[in-house]
């Protein structure tokens, strides 16, 4: 086994191991958006689509983004795994390892020196600024585009440095070369910026002097390619860029914003401190404010060490003496040449970290965020290059004090960097551990107040779930999110009014859509206004026709006013709005049902579990289904599976102790109605049933006292009704 593979084993080892404890994370965030609720990703035949609209990336469609790569990505996965977060991770945690591999490569060609690439990659790898992207799902974009683009980059060094390849190999790298920075661009529009490395690295490092008009031919295809994407791209979104204003009101406040935040990156990745994903970063106003003043300060003398150090490179010079000594002195000579492709290296990656930045720089506004920890995924390339070339120099000093000194120091930051990757993996766990950690470090975050809220919404947390919401409204007041997620909060702890009043406060503000039209709606729903419901149900279907959540729960309340036929026509197009939407299935599976047509019903119901393989009612309409054929065994199978997947439901529990009470096993019967009632206590249905199971028993007093509570709570229940007489004829019999 040679070195460089014995390296690449290595890096593939320790980058897998570094975020293995990402791969128990559940999904956060911007994944509900572009995985959990988007429904063009669960199904593969919406590939095609995924190119020519961005409306396919994101579940409503609202993000003004174009990355169909990851799309595709997503939807492998989904295809693999459903949504098990564990899957979704895996897959970003090998493009990382695929990155770490390529890198190397890369670097290992440039350098002409594996060991230095070697340092490079293993930086790269472990640095805590990759977690956001490796440990966010949202953000497998930025890794597939690196991929990519590393790829495009090792071909054209490849084609450049092989002068013994035949034609044909030679078109093969060509374009391939090509071909892969057009995918990377696909992936995400960082990578754009390609050609302009290629451009460098001919400048840097290829001796051979063609003719220029020759060189400048080799780069129209990529030229071509770039023009063609932003074309592309423009054409799908409708517009140029995905956001509208630039940081802080102007492209003067946007170039100031944009060297205030490369200091900041710079520093960051000397010293990645207080990472964040939510970072306060507020526009930058004045060229003499301090941030600003430093930044441009340490900009300053990086770019001056980058074109000092090419300069040197180019232009380093021997005295005659010098001369002379070089003559018989080739350990001298050899000492040179190394500072001179030190320098050159150098230069190279300094240069390469500016340029790859300029696409999030905000000059041009392509998205609302100013900073971002993900921003530097490529970037950091150009850093961890320049600290591996300058530990190796150090590490290859003939000073044995020098080597020790550099090693141990290079230890220390590597024990660092993977000990605090491996932590802030832990910051994206889960939603819980992603929006507190996020409020630690910037306690104005509004969304992740509303992060918050949403988790205490879920575990039925009223005070601390207004509480966040409110919160993250005051801090910043046109966030309609936040007010929706207040009114819903509202909603389920029945503060019905209350929900209203915070719907009826933006209905007259641009943020006034279907989505708080919907909201309306199902407040008057929640009351029991059911005429006042339909029509508001209505008016969203006018605005959206394709809103399933409206088509369903207007089939629900026409399904309770005995409008069957109009239940299932809207159950239909909830369906066929949303091909994913498990409820508009389960819900038209009970229409079937109530009309007898079990083989449909059944049908639906299989399709809700290939959509939601963990619904517990599924399972127990299917129970159903066969307990209504007589087939009580098989009914049995189905709800003590319903009971594995939700085991807080009375329903189940007093549906399966029936199947027990039609099989004679009156005993296991009782437990489970006991079970029902515990859950529901005026369940008439589960009374009645633990009624007949006393009967069976011999339990009678028992069963006389539970039919009758039956009824106390169901005066018409009619199972109850005939029980009970079938009782007082057995006593007066008896008499």
């Amino acid at each position: 086994m040679n070195q460089q593979l014995r390296n690449i084993i290595f890096l593939i080892i320790i980058t897998f191991g570094i975020f293995a404890n990402t791969l128990g994370n559940k999904f956060v965030y911007d994944d509900a958006h572009f995985i959990v609720n988007n429904d063009s990703i669960k199904n593969l035949k919406n590939i095609p689509s995924f190119f020519t609209s961005f409306r396919t990336f994101s579940s409503k469609g609202e993000f003004y983004i174009y990355r169909p790569m990851s799309t595709v990505n997503y939807a492998v996965d989904y295809a693999l795994w459903k949504l098990n977060p564990l899957g979704f991770h895996l897959s970003s945690v090998l493009w990382h390892v695929l990155n770490v591999m390529m890198l190397y490569l890369v670097i290992g060609l440039i350098l002409k020196n594996n060991r230095a690439a070697f340092i490079a990659a293993l930086l790269f790898a472990v640095h805590p600024v990759q977690t956001e992207s490796v440990a966010w799902v949202s953000q497998l974009s930025t890794l597939i585009s690196t991929f990519f683009l590393l790829g495009s980059l090792w071909m054209w060094i490849k084609l450049k440095e092989s002068n013994k390849l035949s034609d044909r190999n030679k078109l093969y790298l060509y374009f391939g070369s090509v071909a892969s920075y057009f995918l990377a661009m696909l992936g995400k529009e960082m990578a754009i910026t390609l050609p302009a490395i290629l451009i460098l690295y001919e400048f840097f490092f290829v001796t051979a002097k063609e003719n220029v008009k020759i060189r400048i031919k080799e780069y129209i295809p990529f030229i071509i390619a770039g023009i063609f994407y932003v074309i592309l791209r423009s054409a799908v979104l409708g517009r140029l860029s995905g956001q509208d204003a630039f940081a802080g009101g102007s492209i003067y406040t946007a170039f100031l914003t944009m060297i205030k935040a490369a200091g900041f990156y710079i520093s960051l990745l000397i010293v990645p401190v207080r990472l964040c994903a939510a970072r306060p970063f507020p526009p930058a106003v004045s060229l003499l404010a301090p941030q600003v003043l430093g930044s441009l300060l340490l900009m300053g003398m990086v770019l001056f060490a980058g074109v000092r150090l090419y300069k040197k490179s180019t232009h380093l010079t021997l005295s005659k003496v010098d001369k002379e000594q070089q003559k018989n002195n080739f350990s001298l000579k050899q000492q040179n040449s190394s500072a001179v492709e030190a320098s050159r290296e150098i230069s190279f990656f300094i240069f390469w970290f500016f340029i790859t930045l300029l696409p999030v720089s905000n000059l041009i506004p392509l998205q609302d965020v100013i900073v971002a920890e993900r921003f530097l995924y490529i970037p950091s390339i150009g850093f961890c290059a320049v600290a591996a070339i300058v530990a190796w120099r150090l590490l290859s000093s003939s000073k044995d004090w020098l080597k020790v000194l550099s090693g141990c120091a290079l230890s220390a930051l590597l024990i660092y960097y993977c000990s605090y990757t491996v932590k802030r993996n832990i910051d994206w766990k889960d939603e819980l551990s992603f929006c507190t950690s996020t409020l630690k470090c910037n306690p104005s975050s509004y969304s992740a107040h509303n992060g918050l809220g949403l988790i205490y919404t879920q575990n039925n947390q009223y005070d601390k779930a207004v509480s966040e919401f409110l919160e993250a409204i005051k801090i910043k007041p046109d966030y309609f999110t936040a007010y929706y997620n207040l009114a819903t909060a509202y909603e389920k702890f029945g503060f019905h009014d209350k929900a209203l009043e915070v719907y009826e406060s933006i209905k007259n503000t641009k943020y006034y859509s279907d989505e708080i039209m919907f909201g309306i709606a199902e407040s008057y729903q929640n009351r029991g206004l059911t005429e006042e419901a339909v029509n508001k149900y209505n008016e969203v279907l006018k605005i959206n026709p394709s809103h399933a959540k409206a088509h369903n729960n207007l089939g629900c309340l026409y399904l309770g006013m005995g409008r069957t036929a109009e239940a299932a026509a809207e159950f239909k197009k909830a369906v066929n709005a949303s091909e994913s939407y498990f409820e508009g299935y389960y819900n038209l599976g009970t229409v079937k049902m109530k009309e007898s047509s079990y083989a449909e019903a059944l049908e639906l119901f299989n399709k809700v579990l290939k959509i939601k393989p963990d619904y517990a009612r599924a399972y127990s309409s299917i129970g159903d289904i066969y307990s209504a054929k007589g087939d009580f065994e098989k009914a049995i199978g189905f709800y003590r599976k319903a009971i594995t997947f939700d085991a807080k439901i009375a329903d189940i529990y007093n549906n399966l102790a029936s199947a027990y009470n039609n099989t004679s096993r009156y005993g296991e019967a009782v437990e489970l109605f006991k079970k029902a009632l515990e859950m529901e206590p005026g369940h008439a249905i589960a009374h009645n049933g633990l009624g007949v199971a006393y009967w069976g028993i011999g339990r009678k007093e028992d069963a006389m006292r539970e039919i009758k509570k039956a009824l106390e709570i169901n005066p018409g229940l009619i199972e109850a009704k005939h029980n009970y007489e079938l009782i007082m004829q057995s006593i007066d019999n008896k008499k």
